[in-house]
């Protein structure tokens, strides 16, 4: 079975050369791709959702 690519916020700050901070306001535009868990202290998105 393959393994998702994921991003974390700082994996998104780093893609999108923004801080941690623009990138909880760039994921909470609509028509960001929801993410595929929130976790205790961090949320995750499928890498391929997002890249497209």
């Amino acid at each position: 079975m393959k393994r998702p690519r994921l991003y974390g916020p700082g994996e998104l700050a780093a893609l999108f050369n923004v801080s941690r901070q623009r990138v909880l306001q760039i994921t909470r535009r609509p028509g960001f791709p929801e993410p595929v868990a929130r976790l205790i202290g961090t949320t995750i998105w499928d890498a391929d959702e997002v890249d497209e």
